[in-house]
Formats: C-alpha cells, sequence, structure tokens
C-alpha cells in the first residue's frame, strides 16, 4: 500500500509512523519536486494533504493541490486532508469523530483530521482498504488513466464474502454504501482489513 503525503513540515505527522512510515511518501511542499510527487501520486492507494501549505492558504492549500491533481489525473484515489489546526481550515467546529467524514464531504474527500496517532491510524485503514479492494477486485481500468473503479456488489459478495442468496444481501449493500468506502482504487495494486474498515 501507497501513501503519498504533501506537506510543509510533514515531520510531525512522519514521527508518529513509527513502523509504517516505510508506506508513507512524504514530499514537503515547494521543496521537493514537485514532478516526483505527482508521478508517485498516479499509484498511490491515498492521497494525504496538509490544509495550510504556505503561509497564506489563499494562494495555495491542500485542497486546491488536491483538486488541480484530480483535475490532471482525471480521477482521484482515497483522500486525507489533514492540519495542525484543522477547525481553522474547514472553517466549522469537527465535533464528535463520528462526524468528521460529513465534514470531509463536504471538501470532496473522505476523512479530514487533525495530525493525530488516531488520525494517522485511520489513514492507515483507509489505505489498506484500498489496497486489499484493488487486489480482490481488479478495478476496471479507465482509459489513459492509472485509477479504475470497480461494482460496489464485488466489494458485498467477492471481498467480504456475503452470501448471495440471503434475504438481507441487499440491506448489507446499502449498509456498506452507506460506509463509504474506496470507490476509485489504483488499478496496479486480505479481506480483514477491508471488513474492518466497512464494518
Amino acid at each position: 500500500m501507497t501513501i503519498v503525503y504533501i506537506d510543509d513540515s510533514p515531520s510531525e505527522l512522519m514521527a508518529l509512523a513509527n513502523g509504517a512510515a516505510a508506506s508513507i511518501s512524504a514530499f514537503t511542499f515547494e521543496n521537493d519536486d514537485s514532478n516526483v510527487a505527482f508521478a508517485a501520486a498516479q499509484t498511490a492507494d491515498v492521497w494525504l494533504f496538509d490544509f495550510f501549505l504556505v503561509a497564506d492558504p489563499h494562494d495555495d492549500n491542500g485542497l486546491s493541490l488536491f483538486q488541480k491533481w484530480k483535475a490532471t489525473i482525471g480521477g482521484r484515489p482515497t483522500t486525507v486532508v489533514v492540519s495542525s489546526d484543522v477547525e481553522k481550515a474547514v472553517r466549522e467546529p469537527l465535533g464528535r469523530i463520528e462526524r468528521h467524514h460529513v465534514i470531509a464531504q463536504k471538501h470532496g474527500v473522505e476523512w479530514i483530521g487533525d495530525k493525530s496517532k488516531e488520525t494517522l491510524q485511520r489513514i492507515l485503514a483507509l489505505a489498506d482498504a484500498s489496497n486489499v479492494i484493488a487486489k480482490s477486485l481488479k478495478p476496471l481500468p479507465v482509459k489513459d488513466k492509472t485509477l479504475g473503479t470497480y461494482e460496489p456488489d464485488g466489494l458485498a459478495f467477492e471481498v467480504l464474502g456475503l452470501p448471495k442468496d440471503a434475504e438481507w444481501a441487499n440491506s448489507a449493500q446499502r449498509q456498506i454504501d452507506r460506509a463509504r468506502p474506496p470507490r476509485e482504487v489504483p488499478t496496479s495494486s486480505g479481506p480483514a482489513a477491508a471488513r474492518s474498515i466497512i464494518g
């Protein structure tokens, strides 16, 4: 699994990564070669952006860079935005953890959080789930793109192993969809990890 991380100071979150650091390709905004970061992003399981990339976030911020990459690539993998001052970044209180994905959805990403061990664990789980889905379902390639999509019922029946003939199968599929699993996954990238992130 691969996470591409862009931050003006990636060391703060990377210090929490411990053994997971090998899965995270961290790039310092404005210092590293942006072409190298962009090339790595095209096959990543997760894009991770710090919101405040420069002193004046109106010039450039993590969400604006996310939009540029998405437009250039023509799609995106699972995306997370972090910040040391996340409420200032999104201009509203995050509230309880159960609400974070709702605020993230307003900004077009899967998760928004602070730079904490808990957020990093969620990012790793999202990357692992995306990777499992990509390997298990053989995503349908999209012309000239490194990302692919899959049929949502494949996630229910092939990855999670739900019985197709069960009376509750349709209800289970709706529940899985409400959990917002990754929809676009790298075409170049165990079911237990997918179960943990969805259920």
